[in-house]
Order: structure tokens, then C-alpha cells, then sequence
């Protein structure tokens, strides 16, 4: 009878021990979760700053438009019309190589925070098949230790009479 209450303690520590370290699993994904949403918020100023970015971008082409027209009608020495084509050409070119970069930069943390969801959802599905299968051994033990409790509680009755 005492082998069974050392067999139970065991059980028992080996089920806290298995315990604490899905807690432990639990935790650092909670902490990758916190990451990713700090990373989220972070793409979504980035974004709210490329929007920002092309309308001052428009802004800026429709006044440089309206000055080029100024300039057209003004008889005063400046930038040619060619010139000044030219030069909102430039300033066109550059305003899209940003916005460019700039999408470029966050469709790569877009797929990289991506990866990492998916790989805490597996980590999670992972946990998740660990807890069952554990909860359906601790199950079995039960029915073990009932069965056991029942043979030993039947046992004297059965010697009695």
C-alpha cells in the first residue's frame, strides 16, 4: 500500500512539473503575441505616415503644378518650361521611389510578423495536442486508481464473509 502512495506522488509531481512548463510555453507566447502586436501598431503609424507622405506628395505636385503655370504667364527670367517639366519629372521620380521603398519596407515586416503568428499558432496546436493527450492520461490514472480503491474496498468484504 505504500508503493501506491509513492506511485500517486510521483504522478502527482510529474504532473505539476508537466504543468509548469506549458505555463512557462503559455507565457512566451504571450510575450511573442505582445511583440507582434507592438510591431502591428508600429506598421499601421508606418502606414498612416506613407499616406501622410503621398498626399503632401500630391500637395507638393499640385502647387508645383499652379507655380509652373504662374511662371508660364510671368515674362520674369527663371526656369524654362523644359526645364521646369524636368524638374517636376525629379521630383515625381523620387516622391515614388519613397513611396516605393516604403511599401516595399512594410510588405517585408507585414510577412515577416506573419511568419511569426503562424509559428505561435503551431507552437499553440502543439500545446494543445500536449494538454489532451496529458489530460487523457491523467484521465486513465484516475480510472486506475479508482479500480484499485474499489479492488481494495471489495477485497476485505469478500474476506469477511
Amino acid at each position: 500500500m505504500e508503493n501506491r502512495n509513492d506511485f500517486t506522488e510521483t504522478d502527482v509531481q510529474n504532473f505539476e512539473t508537466e504543468l509548469s512548463k506549458i505555463i512557462q510555453e503559455v507565457e512566451a507566447n504571450k510575450k511573442k503575441q505582445a511583440i507582434l502586436i507592438q510591431e502591428n501598431n508600429q506598421l499601421r503609424a508606418e502606414s498612416i505616415q506613407l499616406k501622410a507622405n503621398e498626399a503632401r506628395y500630391t500637395m507638393t505636385l499640385e502647387e508645383n503644378f499652379k507655380l509652373k503655370k504662374e511662371l508660364e504667364t510671368r515674362s520674369s527670367v527663371g526656369l524654362s518650361e523644359k526645364d521646369l517639366a524636368e524638374v517636376m519629372l525629379d521630383a515625381k521620380r523620387v516622391a515614388n521611389d519613397i513611396i516605393q521603398k516604403s511599401k516595399d519596407e512594410s510588405l517585408k515586416i507585414e510577412q515577416e510578423k506573419q511568419k511569426i503568428l503562424t509559428e505561435i499558432k503551431l507552437e499553440g496546436n502543439i500545446l494543445k495536442d500536449n494538454i489532451l493527450n496529458f489530460k487523457f492520461k491523467i484521465n486513465q490514472d484516475i480510472e486506475q486508481w479508482i479500480q484499485n480503491l474499489e479492488q481494495i474496498i471489495d477485497g476485505p468484504k469478500e474476506d469477511i464473509s
